[in-house]
């Protein structure tokens, strides 16, 4: 394959997975380009596989190069690059290779600086825009799009899931009550806040 036709590729795959997930982390390359096995990666997060490299279905000298573009890329984006360890289940550091360097490379995250204004939708992740499209599917009343953009809310953004359904909870008290006085609603707003 040619280089730039790789870097196309491997940029390509570096936008996916920044606009569904608001960053862009090595390990979840790995597993969604198929280089890890879900089964493996499993293994390896509960402490049963000490290095998840002897799980990689290519080499670990591909897989360095093509993060090295993917990293090139990202800061070439204004992405800040984030050393993010990760740790098994039970708490235990994980090891993803048994070169040191290497294992940095891993676990570097890259992510918009947290002072940097937001002029580009492209960085908003999926959970953001699930919820914009359910504040418009609420807002319009289109009962057929919201129990699907519930669905998405809810393995996007459990925490955003839980506030939007105490958000419909209290829209159906509202309805649902006899009393609809300004107290009354002033007293459901409250408890909701």
């Amino acid at each position: 394959m040619s280089k730039p036709r790789q870097n196309n590729i491997i940029q390509n795959q570096v936008d996916l997975i920044l606009f569904e997930e608001g960053s862009f982390a090595p390990l979840n390359w790995l597993l969604r380009e198929g280089i890890v096995d879900y089964d493996d990666y499993q293994e390896w997060r509960t402490g049963a596989s000490e290095y998840l490299e002897d799980h990689f279905k290519i080499s670990t000298a591909e897989i360095i190069s093509a993060l090295k573009i993917a990293s090139d890329y990202a800061i070439s984006q204004k992405l800040e690059a984030v050393n993010s360890p990760y740790l098994s289940t039970v708490g235990l550091p994980l090891t993803f290779s048994r070169t040191p360097s290497n294992a940095i490379v891993f676990t570097t995250v890259f992510q918009p600086a947290q002072d940097r204004v937001q002029l580009d939708l492209f960085f908003d992740n999926a959970a953001a825009y699930t919820e914009s499209k359910l504040v418009s599917a609420i807002i319009d009343k289109n009962c057929q799009d919201i129990p699907d953009l519930f669905t998405k809310l809810k393995s996007s953004s459990p925490e955003k899931y839980h506030q939007f359904t105490q958000l419909m909870v209290f829209e159906q008290q509202i309805a649902q009550s006899k009393d609809t006085s300004n107290s009354k609603i002033a007293n459901l707003i409250q408890s909701v806040t």
